[in-house]
Protein backbone atom coordinates (compact mmCIF):
# COMPACT_ATOMS: atom_id res chain seq x y z
CA UNK A 1 0.00 0.00 0.00
CA UNK A 2 1.50 3.11 -1.46
CA UNK A 3 0.24 7.17 -0.56
CA UNK A 4 0.46 9.34 -3.39
CA UNK A 5 -0.35 13.35 -4.02
CA UNK A 6 -2.51 14.10 -7.30
CA UNK A 7 -2.08 17.13 -9.58
CA UNK A 8 -5.10 18.90 -7.93
CA UNK A 9 -3.43 18.02 -4.15
CA UNK A 10 -5.81 14.61 -3.07
CA UNK A 11 -4.84 11.46 -1.95
CA UNK A 12 -4.45 8.36 -4.49
CA UNK A 13 -3.59 4.78 -3.14
CA UNK A 14 -1.99 2.38 -5.07
CA UNK A 15 -2.34 -1.13 -4.16
CA UNK A 16 -2.09 -4.31 -5.74
CA UNK A 17 -1.33 -2.98 -8.88
CA UNK A 18 -4.18 -0.40 -8.91
CA UNK A 19 -4.99 3.10 -7.98
CA UNK A 20 -7.73 4.14 -6.44
CA UNK A 21 -8.62 7.62 -5.51
CA UNK A 22 -10.69 8.42 -1.90
CA UNK A 23 -14.20 8.25 -2.13
CA UNK A 24 -15.57 8.53 0.90
CA UNK A 25 -14.17 8.94 4.88
CA UNK A 26 -15.64 7.57 8.18
CA UNK A 27 -14.74 7.68 11.66
CA UNK A 28 -12.87 4.26 11.24
CA UNK A 29 -12.35 3.93 7.98
CA UNK A 30 -11.73 5.24 3.99
CA UNK A 31 -13.49 3.87 0.84
CA UNK A 32 -10.79 4.36 -2.05
CA UNK A 33 -12.58 3.66 -6.24
CA UNK A 34 -10.91 3.01 -8.82
CA UNK A 35 -9.23 5.74 -10.15
CA UNK A 36 -10.16 4.31 -13.78
CA UNK A 37 -12.98 6.03 -15.80
CA UNK A 38 -16.02 3.56 -15.39
CA UNK A 39 -14.59 1.01 -13.09
CA UNK A 40 -16.25 -0.26 -9.94
CA UNK A 41 -13.67 -1.84 -8.44
CA UNK A 42 -13.26 -0.38 -4.54
CA UNK A 43 -11.15 -1.21 -1.15
CA UNK A 44 -11.81 -0.34 2.62
CA UNK A 45 -9.01 0.24 4.24
CA UNK A 46 -10.35 1.03 8.20
CA UNK A 47 -8.20 1.66 11.18
CA UNK A 48 -8.29 -1.89 12.97
CA UNK A 49 -6.81 -4.04 10.02
CA UNK A 50 -3.26 -3.34 8.23
CA UNK A 51 -4.61 -5.05 4.92
CA UNK A 52 -7.03 -2.70 2.94
CA UNK A 53 -10.02 -5.10 1.99
CA UNK A 54 -11.33 -5.43 -1.70
CA UNK A 55 -15.23 -4.99 -1.85
CA UNK A 56 -15.77 -4.37 -5.32
CA UNK A 57 -13.51 -6.73 -7.66
CA UNK A 58 -12.26 -4.73 -11.08
CA UNK A 59 -13.19 -5.44 -14.31
CA UNK A 60 -10.20 -5.23 -15.68
CA UNK A 61 -6.09 -5.95 -15.56
CA UNK A 62 -3.70 -4.33 -12.99
CA UNK A 63 -0.86 -2.27 -14.44
CA UNK A 64 1.80 -1.59 -12.50
CA UNK A 65 3.67 0.94 -15.30
CA UNK A 66 1.30 3.24 -14.96
CA UNK A 67 2.52 3.66 -11.05
CA UNK A 68 6.29 4.20 -12.20
CA UNK A 69 4.64 7.02 -14.41
CA UNK A 70 3.10 8.83 -11.21
CA UNK A 71 6.12 8.23 -9.62
CA UNK A 72 8.12 10.22 -12.55
CA UNK A 73 5.34 12.95 -12.89
CA UNK A 74 5.38 13.20 -9.15
CA UNK A 75 9.06 13.91 -8.72
CA UNK A 76 8.94 16.10 -11.87
CA UNK A 77 6.35 18.12 -10.38
CA UNK A 78 7.93 18.08 -7.23
CA UNK A 79 11.47 19.75 -8.88
CA UNK A 80 8.96 22.13 -10.95
CA UNK A 81 7.74 23.23 -7.78
CA UNK A 82 11.11 24.02 -6.27
CA UNK A 83 12.48 25.69 -9.84
CA UNK A 84 13.21 29.44 -9.42
CA UNK A 85 12.44 30.45 -13.00
CA UNK A 86 10.21 29.30 -16.23
CA UNK A 87 13.52 28.57 -17.95
CA UNK A 88 14.62 26.10 -15.34
CA UNK A 89 11.31 24.08 -15.89
CA UNK A 90 11.98 23.50 -19.65
CA UNK A 91 15.10 21.04 -18.74
CA UNK A 92 13.06 19.69 -16.43
CA UNK A 93 13.09 15.87 -17.59
CA UNK A 94 16.78 16.58 -17.76
CA UNK A 95 17.28 17.54 -14.27
CA UNK A 96 14.82 14.68 -13.04
CA UNK A 97 17.11 11.75 -14.92
CA UNK A 98 20.47 13.77 -13.61
CA UNK A 99 18.57 13.74 -9.83
CA UNK A 100 17.90 9.59 -10.26
CA UNK A 101 20.49 7.25 -9.00
CA UNK A 102 20.45 5.55 -12.22
CA UNK A 103 17.95 6.90 -14.35
CA UNK A 104 17.25 4.64 -17.38
CA UNK A 105 18.23 1.54 -15.64
CA UNK A 106 15.26 2.17 -12.93
CA UNK A 107 12.55 3.25 -15.19
CA UNK A 108 10.95 0.48 -17.14
CA UNK A 109 10.88 0.52 -21.24
CA UNK A 110 6.88 0.67 -20.77
CA UNK A 111 6.70 3.50 -18.52
CA UNK A 112 9.52 5.61 -20.88
CA UNK A 113 6.24 4.63 -23.53
CA UNK A 114 3.27 5.81 -21.51
CA UNK A 115 5.26 9.25 -20.63
CA UNK A 116 5.46 11.01 -24.14
CA UNK A 117 2.21 9.51 -24.94
CA UNK A 118 0.22 10.83 -21.69
CA UNK A 119 2.10 14.75 -22.57
CA UNK A 120 0.23 14.16 -26.04
CA UNK A 121 -3.35 13.70 -24.97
Amino acid sequence: MEFAKSQKGGRILFYGGYRYRKDKENIHSVSWRCSQEGWKGRLLVSENSSEPTSTTAHSHGSDSAKREVGRVRQSMRELAETSKTKADNSNLHRRYFRRSRSPLTDIRHTTLVILPAERKS
